[in-house]
């Protein structure tokens, strides 16, 4: 029982992150798409909580850093990219319909599906690797889009309703041809060498609230207007954070020097 003095206050709520992840795989396998889609998303919290309590406590030990691998794989790779797999197919969403000839039985939106979802994973999981072997927990940047972001995205896709699209007012009615394509933008970008900044600070307090209202307003038919916005952050978060990092770089470095010294 060594193994428990290893574990630090912020690897409780690592911990959580990885039960919730599980709890996200139980739902989607028995078709709870709400409740899957809350289970990521508190996860999201969990991993947010994490961080912050190892650097208000500088408890987080050597232990931590695998724990977030394998739990930050559970709950923002394989989770989502199952979830969307439930969801997805049995829907025929590409522009050809049928199934292909041959003696697979499937079509050809369920082929793109699973190379889509798998791709997820293996970019996550290289993404994970890279964080820590590049030991980046101290920096005040991501290299590549960060497996929750990625994450937070996907499912709030999952989580929008546009009566008219389908039959019904479920999740799950954003159409797969808008879903999948940003499931090869989000594996690209977690790869990529695009730099992100962190959500610190008074932005990873707006942004924890923002997530704790989606999840609250998840039970209701007019979640809509939080989801849709949450959505907006997001991306905008995905184009104009590297902008806006970059530009931060360009002013400091076109601050003049005064006696040698830069100011």
């Amino acid at each position: 029982m060594r193994i428990f003095k290893l574990i630090s206050i912020a690897d409780v709520f690592t911990l959580c992150n990885a039960v919730m992840g599980f709890l996200a795989l139980a739902c989607a396998t028995r078709g709870l798409v709400t409740e899957s889609i809350m289970c990521i998303m508190v996860g999201i919290l969990f991993d947010g909580l994490d961080g912050v309590i190892a650097r208000r406590f500088a408890k987080k030990w050597n232990l931590g850093d695998y724990l977030d691998i394998m739990c930050d794989t559970t709950s923002f790779c394989v989770a989502p990219s199952v979830l969307i797999f439930t969801i997805y197919w049995n829907k025929d969403w590409t522009f050809t319909s049928g199934y292909i000839p041959s003696e697979i039985g499937v079509n050809l939106s369920q082929i793109i599906l699973l190379i889509a979802c798998g791709t997820i994973v293996v970019t996550g999981v290289l993404r994970l690797a890279r964080f820590c072997y590049q030991s980046g927990g101290g920096s005040n940047i991501f290299i590549g889009l960060a497996t929750p972001g990625s994450a937070l995205i996907l499912v709030l896709l999952c989580a929008v309703s546009f009566p008219g699209w389908t039959e019904d007012y479920n999740p799950g009615t954003m159409p797969g041809y808008v879903v999948v394509p940003t499931m090869f933008l989000l594996s690209y970008l977690m790869i990529s060498d695009i730099r992100y900044p962190k959500m610190r600070g008074k932005f990873g307090l707006v942004a924890g609230i923002l997530v704790v209202v989606v999840i609250s307003m998840l039970a209701f038919p007019s979640r809509n207007l939080a989801i849709i916005t949450a959505l907006c952050i997001g991306f905008g978060y995905i184009i104009g954070g590297p902008i806006l990092l970059r530009m931060d770089t360009k002013r400091e470095i076109e601050v003049p020097a005064v006696d040698g010294v830069m100011k």
